[in-house]
């Protein structure tokens, strides 16, 4: 219920928003007979915000209070520890600082353009528990084991990692033996792909220089794979609700992801027919449309000292908007060909994640001075009429 809340909390905060702002000096002009008012509008409005972000805030505490813990320490079948929640959080530090979100994904939230790290690591950590048993059970690799043999092991494997060894009274997380040697497995994967890079995900070499960082990176994917493998406690699916899916270790879709995901698109289509039967119902939007007379006035008014200094707002946009259009190009190159160019150097140096950072970045920065230097160019006219006066060198 909390997915269907928000997306209709969201689509009806949106909605009437948008009627509100962009058309509210032409509702101030329709006559007293008309059945939606700006004062209806207003408070419409404000109703829906209050909702929605009501909603948004319940459910990130539900979320905060459910998620998966990161465990003071870590620690080996002997008792004798691994790690511990700062280096885990150090981990999620560096993937932030790389803005590795911008190259791949964790729990599928990210670009995707480059490896799924929680998926990758789960994966990764099944082998090495699934090799680790076929060794000390059958005395041969996972490779070498006939069909009753794997669905053997593969069960095994299934029910260790999905068994939650997580204990909260001391914020301890013991692991057993085949599962160390997962941690050290996913260790050295993750610091072979960081250091000497690797084209196909367009990870260049070095991408973190620094040792220590991969190291801590590579915890912090561990516990990635641990929450989403380990079920929650009294429940029958993992702390991501199964999710990366990996047979391998048991993580198929649940009966709730099939119905929040289906009943979710539902939603936003039943939001969305309600509005736009709204929309007819009041006849807004009916008629001739009055923002182009007021445009038309608009053109022979005088410009005042301010809106001509607007202008040089415009000039930085058209650069700003330039440039990332520019990164643009270079993401769709990438997407089609990683870690290469046709001048080398701008493959050996510009990384996905780093040009994906700025295509971004970029793009906040042109529409906010887009939009300053609309209220500027704007914002004379509507406060201090049409005097020829510059609201911001009148004396």
């Amino acid at each position: 219920m909390l997915e269907i809340s928000v997306v209709v909390g969201i689509d009806l905060m949106g909605s009437l928003f948008s009627v509100f702002f962009r058309n509210y000096r032409n509702f101030t002009r329709i006559d007293k007979e008309a059945r939606m008012t700006v004062r209806s509008l207003k408070w419409a409005s404000i109703i829906c915000f209050v909702v929605a972000m009501a909603i948004l805030l319940g459910g990130g505490i539900a979320m905060k209070k459910d998620l998966a813990p990161y465990p003071g320490k870590v620690a080996g079948p002997d008792g004798a520890l691994l790690f511990g929640r700062d280096d885990i959080m150090n981990g999620q530090n560096v993937y932030q600082r790389y803005g590795l979100m911008d190259q791949g994904a964790v729990w599928g939230y990210g670009t995707q353009r480059g490896p799924e790290f929680s998926a990758l690591s789960l994966h990764i950590l099944a082998e090495a528990v699934g090799d680790y048993h076929a060794s000390r059970d059958y005395g041969k690799p996972y490779a070498a084991l006939d069909e009753l043999q794997i669905k053997l092991v593969d069960a095994k494997t299934a029910h260790e990692i999905k068994l939650n060894r997580y204990d909260s009274a001391t914020d301890t997380l013991k692991l057993t033996a085949a599962q160390v040697e997962g941690v050290n497995r996913i260790t050295a994967y993750w610091n072979g792909m960081f250091s000497q890079g690797f084209q196909r995900f367009g990870l260049l070499p070095d991408t973190i220089a620094d040792s220590r960082e991969r190291l801590d990176i590579s915890r912090f994917f561990f516990w990635t794979a641990w929450a989403a493998g380990t079920l929650r406690p009294g429940k029958d699916y993992s702390y991501t609700n199964n999710w990366p899916p990996d047979r391998r270790v048991g993580n198929v879709p649940s009966t709730g992801t099939y119905f929040y995901s289906i009943a979710g698109v539902f939603a936003l289509l039943l939001v969305l027919g309600l509005f736009v039967f709204w929309i007819h119902r009041h006849h807004i939007w009916y008629g001739e449309s009055k923002g182009v007379a007021l445009a038309d006035k608009l053109i022979d008014m005088p410009l005042t000292t301010s809106q001509y200094y607007a202008a040089k707002f415009f000039i930085v946009v058209i650069m700003l908007f330039l440039v990332q259009t520019t990164f643009g190009g270079l993401l769709a190159h990438y997407t089609i060909h990683p870690g290469s160019f046709y001048f080398a150097f701008v493959g050996k140096f510009i990384s996905y994640n780093w040009a994906k950072s700025w295509h971004l970045q970029l793009m906040v920065f042109w529409i906010a001075t887009t939009w300053m230097a609309s209220a500027i160019r704007a914002g004379s006219f509507w406060s201090w009429g049409v005097s020829g006066r510059s609201c911001c060198s009148a004396a």
